[in-house]
């Protein structure tokens, strides 16, 4: 059986500094260095894509840890225009070759039930059989609101985010959390765990172990950790590499079989040579020397 989202996964919401400038050389050594496997960017937010970074940044950046790290792609969903939400989730797939999705069902979706499931129906319409996980809430039985027996039967995987915010048992909250959504759908885990400070509380490096700890004893495949730029203003850094996973290394990229695209140069070039002949001993038609240096000009990238 495939392992869904291997090993360790970062969790990043955006490729830009405070100050605007491009971090992705910064990210990308630290997942390598810290024994990463994977990358999950958040790429879309609602019906449109993720502002805190330019699509060219993205592309920019799945070119740097192309062959180092799996890329995987979170969503913010807010559920006013499900519809566009699927459209956009489906184009950041295909756009960025994201390996897995995932969806991110909070308190906007909570205010929209009647979206819930529509967005997700509409994904599927255009993704049928793409990984799809669902990040939420760690605790089905606090949030009612979210319609989790319509829902669940959507995804491939649960990313529940086990942040054991003001709280100082992340084993007790992970094991609830497992409790809670395996009761209610069985499918694999790839929970998201604490690397940020919130309202004076932050994780401790023992909270941190303990947590990891418990998901390798709960016998999962993998861990991610929100996230990237919370663990290094809190210097988890070294802290999280410290934690042992084995680094599941994306293959390399299958050269494609060009042996259509050599047959369709083949036939393009036969046209050409011909248009090239006609226009040039016809001067009714290429009644200036002008006229036909433009033509050649045009076609001579195509006889390359």
């Amino acid at each position: 059986m495939t392992k869904i989202m291997p090993g360790k996964t970062m969790m990043v919401v955006s490729l830009l500094n405070a100050d605007g400038n491009f971090m992705g050389h910064n990210i990308k050594d630290q997942l390598v260095e810290g024994g990463y496997s994977g990358v999950a960017l958040k790429v879309c937010h609602g019906n449109h894509w993720n502002h805190a970074h330019g699509k060219d940044d993205v592309e920019k950046f799945a070119g740097l840890i192309r062959g180092l790290v799996h890329f995987y792609g979170w969503h913010w969903n807010e559920g006013f225009d499900p519809t566009g939400e699927a459209v956009i989730a489906a184009e950041a797939i295909d756009t960025y070759g994201l390996e897995a999705y995932m969806m991110d069902y909070e308190a906007p979706m909570k205010e929209r039930p009647e979206a819930q499931v529509p967005l997700l129906d509409e994904f599927r319409i255009r993704k049928p059989s793409h990984l799809l996980g669902l990040c939420s809430y760690r605790y089905p039985s606090y949030h009612p609101e979210i319609l989790w027996n319509d829902i669940l039967r959507f995804f491939d995987f649960h990313a529940p985010q086990v942040y054991w915010i003001q709280g100082h048992d992340p084993a007790a909250q992970m094991q609830k959390s497992y409790d809670e959504l395996k009761a209610l759908f069985n499918i694999p885990f790839v929970p998201v765990g604490a690397a940020f400070a919130e309202h004076g509380w932050e994780p401790t490096k023992a909270e941190i172990f303990e947590f990891d700890l418990k998901v390798k004893d709960l016998g999962f495949d993998g861990i991610q950790w929100f996230s990237y730029r919370g663990a290094r203003d809190l210097g988890l850094f070294p802290h999280l590499a410290s934690l042992s996973w084995p680094v599941d290394v994306p293959g390399p990229v299958p050269d494609p079989d060009c042996s259509e695209c050599e047959a369709e140069i083949a036939r393009l070039e036969a046209e050409v040579a011909a248009l090239q002949v006609l226009v040039e001993g016809n001067y009714d038609v290429a009644y200036n020397e002008g006229w036909n240096a433009g033509l050649k000009a045009l076609i001579a990238p195509l006889l390359k």
